[in-house]
This record gives C-alpha cells, structure tokens and sequence, in this order.
C-alpha cells in the first residue's frame, strides 16, 4: 500500500475520532447538530487534502530536478536488475557471472564506433566507455549469455556514474508493440517503460527521455519479427544531432542481418574450459574438488568434446548447476550421457530440481508433473501478464469481457434491487421504479463497458487517467443524485455545498492508489490493481455517505436511526458506484474468471500470480517491464513441448 493511501486511511481515522469526540459533547436529541457534527471534520479534512493536492509541482525543465529524478531511477534501475542477475545465475550473495569472452567480427560491412578488437565481461564496462558514441552490439549463439551480458554492462555503468550520467536501463524489445515504428513512439514507449515498471511520473520520464538521461539497453531484437526488427534498427540509424544516440543492442548472431551504423559489434565467445571451472569454484566454494572435479578433467582431457561443448553454453551451464546444486547430487553422471541426452536429461530434471530448493507457495501445491502443466500453458504466450491471461489459455478478450461484464452488471446492482425489495414500502412505487430503471440503466452501461473496453494499463495518474476511469465521475455522479435527493426532500441545494471537501477528500483517497513501486515480480500489477480497486469503493461510499449527511436531517428520526439511513445510504447507493468505476476495466474482475477457466484441466494453479512469483524468484522467468517472459527461448521451447 502506498503512503499516500496509508495518509489518507490516517486522516480518515483522525477524522472519525474527532467526530466521536464531538458527539460526545452534543446532544444527541438535536438532529441538525448531529448532522453538523458528522459533516464538519470530514469537510475540514477534505478541504486540508484538497489544499495538499493544490502545492507546487516540481517543474522538470530544471536540470536540478532531473537530475534528482535520475538519481532516483538509477537506484531503482541497479537494485532490480542486480536481483534480476542473481536469479538468472541461481546465486544470491555476490553473483558473478562466468568471464565470457567477446572478439569484433573480422568482416563489418558497418562503420564501427572504436574499441579494440577483444575484450572479457569483466571489463565490459570500461570497453564500453572507451566507444566514441556509446554504441555497442551484443551478438551472439543462443543461450551464449547476451542477457547476462547486457545486464553485467549496465551494473557496472550504473556503479560508476558520474554527475552527468545517462540511466541505463534494460528493455525488453518483444513488448515493444506500436504499429509505427518511429523516433517518437520508440521514445513514448521508454517513457511509458519507466512509468510503469519504475513508477517514474509520467512528465519526469518523458524529459528524461528527450534530454538524453537514458541509455537503452534494448534486449532481445531476435525475438521481434524480422521486418519489425529492421525498423528498429532504421530508428536507431536516423541522426538526432550531430551524433547517434548512445545504445546497447543485443541479437542473435543468425539474426543480426540489419545492420546498426557506427555502433560497435562484440560477439561473445563459448566459455573455455578454464572458466567454467572458474565459475564452478565460486559458485561452489569448498565442493567443487569432491563434486565436480570428474567433469571438470573430462572436459579439460577433451576440451573439444561433447561435455565441454554443451556446458560451454551459459544456459546449459547454470542448468548442470540447478540440477546438480544439492550437496548429495552426482555431476560425474553428465559424464556418461550422449550430446543428445545431455541436454535432454538437464532440462527433464530442472524442475524437480527447483522444487526441492524451492517449495511452491501456499496456493499453489503441485507435483512436478503438475508444475509442468502449468509451464506448458504459460509458455504458450510471449510474454506472460498476469493482468491478462487469457492470451495464455486461448482465449479472446472480449469473449472474457463480455462475460465479466454481465456478472459485474449483477453485483452492481444488487444493493439497489435488495434496497428496493426490503427498504422501499410497497405503497411507494414510484422511488421503486426510478430505482428500477436506473439499475436497468446501470447493469446496461458496467456490461457494455466491461465487454467492449480494454482494461486499463497499469500507470501513474494524471487529470487525463482520471477523467478515463472514474473518481471525477463518482464526484459528479453522487452530486447530481444528491441534488435530486435534496430537492426532492424540501432541502436547500445550498446544503449540498458542505459535501464538497468530502467529495474531495473521496478523489483524493482514490488518487492515492496509485503505484509508487518498482515492478519487481509477476503479481505486482495485480496487486496494485487490487489497491486501486478497494480505494475507488472506498471513495464512492465515503462520497455519498456525505451527500446524504449534509442534505440534512429529519426532526422526527432519533439521531441513531438517522446515522443508520446515511450507513444503509452510503451502502446502498455508493458499492454499486465504487463496483461500475472500480472493476469495469480492472484486471481485478478479470483475474478469477479467467483463473477459473485454466483450472479445467488443471491447467493453471489455483493461485497462478502466486505461481508466477514463485517462477520468477527460483530463475525460470525474467520481467519484461510489468509482464514476464522465460529467461530463454529455448526453456520456453522444452516447456511447449512436454
């Protein structure tokens, strides 16, 4: 929960005790006064949070505020990608990737951007500085290391940099989805790369953007279509000034066809045998001799051979080391194993290997076999958001929506028509039917809505957000229907005016949901979307409880009874608003339907954002901004096909 959300739940309780403080010192007999003291510290409150919401906004064209911008997305940037590198090398502590190798290609038909001919990772960083642009090519075989690579270069850049650096941060180029392709929507798409996954205001990231504070380090151009791909790399070739940007690219050596000009092209090199063992000895201080001294002479007796091949690959190398991690295990079976077995056997036992280190969440219990369903669903998307899983079971979005729709047009409505069967007399038919027609009129507009509108992106507010996805229209909702109320009972509309701080104080808590985070796992957007959600209620019940509190009170009713008509009111009336602005395009209402339909079958777990969580801390997946994606193609590939 933010702190912006835990102020406001401050200040509503602040609000409620001096509420009770004053009805202790009122007579209760005296309606009116009741009704004072209900609305006074909500309204002063509301007032003081409208006031708040009114400061000086920091202006981002001062070099001194971005710079303070950018400081604070570098720290966000090397915290999540430093957990990122631990959980691809299945190490925690002070993970060290394995010294790769790198040689520039000996025939370039592009211009080059300096440096010398070879160079090792652990030095990748100052290689890096030494280009005269910035830009720089990671090609290499799959599962040669280029993400590792990547992310290797850019701690190292992020450790050293100076007063008037650029943040690199890491994109995953498969999410990149606009249908043009150009300067400005590569750009929009890093700003909004940063809002979401970074929770950087949207105006910050945008400058940041244009002002030249970002090195994007683009991963993945392999994965994109091809003429796609082509198109980014005719982006990335256009001047913007009297040099190129500064970029790092990572490709596939087969894939890398379109070439970027003036940038730099390392490929990496398989790891020698001297390396791995390296790696092996501090992956495994104090066992390696006892363990994996077998393999380590195999491959050193034929460093050309079938092991040495295989376990030259950075993949197939941490797989042998997820495999073999228990202390009791017996690496020198990879020994005896044909190159076609070799790989087999490695990715067969990568996930029981991973359950007995670790177990599934609560939730989520399953077998191994279970556990492989439900990575052969998951790998049937590219990217995997929780926030839309129906991509992942074959579904259309708007089959799910429509259906969605309709039972969210059902909850809706459900208070006003038990409002109408239990608290309504049979004699009034009149409110009875307005109150009919208007949940006629409601269920119809949350089922359009929720069936034909896309669900809303995770994202910062702005007045343009708010205005899409509803506080704003509670507010004017629940001020129309309390005018009605107010003139329809004899009562000033003039009363209606000690509702507005209230109506204030209702947006600003639902403002308040917004995420303050960096996306660090599967389930954040979900979890967000859940705090957006019970804020948005929140706010419609608290603004028509205040509607009806300063449309006044009755002299017949005790004081009790009229607290107990603005409760039953609030109830009534404010959850069928919260629930039609809150749920409509939320992934809140989304999540359990489509979770429901992946249980036939068994294929997804009860608990899938738990699930996904659990896939992303063991290794097998890798965030790509707020979706995830496995760590390699080839995983992906074992998993489609089991």
């Amino acid at each position: 929960m933010s702190r912006t959300l835990w102020a406001a739940v401050g200040l509503s309780a602040l609000a409620a005790g001096v509420t009770l403080w004053l009805l202790a010192r009122t007579d209760l007999a005296d309606g009116p006064d009741v009704a004072n003291v209900l609305a006074l510290p909500v309204g002063m409150l509301g007032l003081g949070v409208s006031v708040w919401a009114l400061r000086p906004r920091p202006r981002y064209d001062d070099p001194a505020v971005l710079h303070a911008a950018a400081t604070r997305l570098l720290g966000a940037v090397t915290s999540a990608e430093a957990r990122t590198l631990a959980r691809l090398l299945g190490d925690v502590g002070d993970p060290r990737p394995a010294d790769l190798t790198f040689l520039q290609p000996r025939f370039r038909p592009w211009r080059v951007d300096g440096g010398v001919e070879s160079g090792s990772l652990a030095a990748i960083a100052a290689y890096y500085r030494s280009l005269d642009r910035g830009r720089l090519v990671v090609i290499g075989e799959p599962g040669s290391g280029k993400t590792v690579a990547a992310l290797r270069l850019l701690l190292d850049l992020a450790a050293e940099a100076p007063g008037r650096f650029r943040v690199p941060v890491r994109l995953t180029l498969v999410t990149y989805d606009a249908e043009q392709i150009t300067r400005a929507t590569l750009n929009a798409w890093v700003a909004t790369w940063l809002t979401r996954t970074y929770s950087v205001k949207a105006e910050a990231a945008a400058r940041l953007v244009a002002d030249g504070w970002i090195l994007p380090v683009l991963d993945g151009l392999d994965e994109m279509p091809a003429r796609r791909a082509e198109q980014v790399v005719r982006v990335l070739n256009e001047p913007t000034g009297s040099t190129n940007a500064p970029v790092v690219l990572t490709c596939r050596t087969a894939d890398y066809s379109a070439a970027l000009q003036d940038a730099t092209v390392i490929e990496l090199e398989p790891l020698t045998v001297d390396q791995i063992a390296a790696w092996l000895a501090h992956r495994f201080p104090g066992t390696v001799e006892s363990r994996w001294a077998p393999v380590i002479a195999t491959m050193r007796k034929h460093p050309s051979g079938r092991l040495a091949k295989a376990l030259a690959s950075p993949l197939w190398l941490y797989l042998a080391v997820t495999v073999y991690a228990d202390a009791a295990s017996a690496p020198r079976e990879l020994i005896s194993l044909k190159p076609d077995q070799l790989q087999r056997h490695l990715t067969a036992g990568l996930v029981g290997a991973l359950l007995a280190h670790s177990p599934l969440p609560r939730g989520a219990r399953g077998d191994e076999a279970a556990v492989t369903r439900w990575l052969r669903t998951v790998a049937t998307g590219d990217v995997i958001d929780v926030t839309a899983l129906w991509s992942v079971l074959g579904l259309r979005r708007s089959v799910v929506g429509w259906g969605v729709g309709c039972a969210l047009g059902l909850l809706t409505v459900s208070p006003i028509i038990w409002f109408i069967t239990v608290v309504v007399q049979p004699s009034e038919s009149g409110p009875a039917t307005g109150l009919a027609v208007f949940s006629a009129v409601l269920f119809a507009i949350v089922s359009v809505v929720a069936g034909i509108a896309p669900p809303a992106a995770p994202g910062q507010w702005s007045l343009r957000y708010l205005l899409r996805t509803g506080p704003l229209a509670i507010g004017a909702t629940t001020v129309a229907a309390g005018a009605v109320i107010a003139t329809g009972a004899g009562q000033k509309t003039g009363q209606l005016l000690a509702a507005m701080p209230a109506l204030a104080l209702s947006a600003m808590v639902a403002a308040s949901s917004s995420s303050r985070e960096v996306c660090a796992r599967p389930s954040d957007p979900l979890r967000w979307a859940r705090a957006r959600a019970m804020a948005r209620v929140l706010a419609s019940v608290v603004a028509v409880g205040s509607l009806f509190t300063a449309a006044g009170s009755d002299p017949d009713f005790i004081p009790a009874v009229e607290i107990l008509i603005v409760v039953v009111a609030a109830m009534t009336f404010g959850l069928p608003l919260g629930f039609a602005f809150a749920l409509t395009r939320s992934p809140i209402a989304r999540y359990p339907v489509v979770v429901a339909i992946g249980r036939w079958g068994n294929r997804l777990p009860l608990r899938t954002a738990r699930f996904l969580d659990w896939a992303h801390e063991v290794g097998l997946l890798r965030m790509a901004g707020t979706a995830a994606e496995f760590r390699h193609e080839r995983l992906r590939a074992h998993f489609r096909g089991t």
